[in-house]
Formats: structure tokens, C-alpha cells, sequence
């Protein structure tokens, strides 16, 4: 399912046009689809600028400022996206995206 969990704050962005991606070799993976791929490239756009925080397993492995996140990876893992923006001078959630699962086998 490509639904994404977001938080109200003043001032922001619709969040339907997040989108939250996986790219092997030729095939393009939404939120909540599954591979057993060796090798992704996650991609994360936002409508707005904001922190992008790649989570894999519960665990941070990358953060990016902008509207958009893209990172190679090889190793299994449940991955999903967070986004935060600043609203009055204060660091706070704004997307959860849904998870991409990869599982080698």
C-alpha cells in the first residue's frame, strides 16, 4: 500500500506528493512491496524542503536536507523514510512513509 502516515503542523506542504521508491535493475517498487534484489536504489522526493531521514531496521543510516533522498544499498532490511520540517524554530515530524522490504535470500 502506497499510504504515508503525516503529522499537522502549520505552514505545510500537501504530502500527496510524496512519493517513497526502490529501483532494481528494471523494475520500480512502491511502499509495501517486497524484493529480494542484492541491490536497491531508494529514492525519496518531497513537495517541499525538508530533513530526510533514511531509516533501515528502526536504525538511521542517512540524512539528507532538500526535497530529495537518494541512496544505494545492499543489504537487507526493512526501509522507510522519515520527514521532518522546522516550524517555529522547532524540528518536527512531518511524513512516516510506509516500508520498502528487502529480504536476500
Amino acid at each position: 500500500s502506497a499510504t504515508i502516515c503525516t503529522m499537522r503542523a502549520s505552514r505545510l506542504s500537501d504530502p500527496t506528493r510524496f512519493r517513497f521508491t526502490a529501483r532494481e535493475s528494471r523494475r520500480l517498487l512502491e511502499m509495501g512491496d517486497e524484493t529480494t534484489a542484492r541491490t536497491l536504489t531508494l529514492r525519496a522526493e518531497t513537495p517541499m524542503p525538508a530533513e530526510l531521514r533514511l531509516i533501515r531496521d528502526g536504525v538511521e543510516i542517512n540524512r539528507e536536507s532538500g526535497s530529495r533522498l537518494e541512496r544505494a544499498v545492499d543489504e537487507p532490511g526493512v526501509y522507510r523514510v522519515e520527514a521532518w520540517v522546522t516550524v517555529d524554530s522547532e524540528a518536527r515530524p512531518w511524513i512516516y512513509s510506509n516500508p520498502i522490504y528487502a529480504r536476500h535470500r
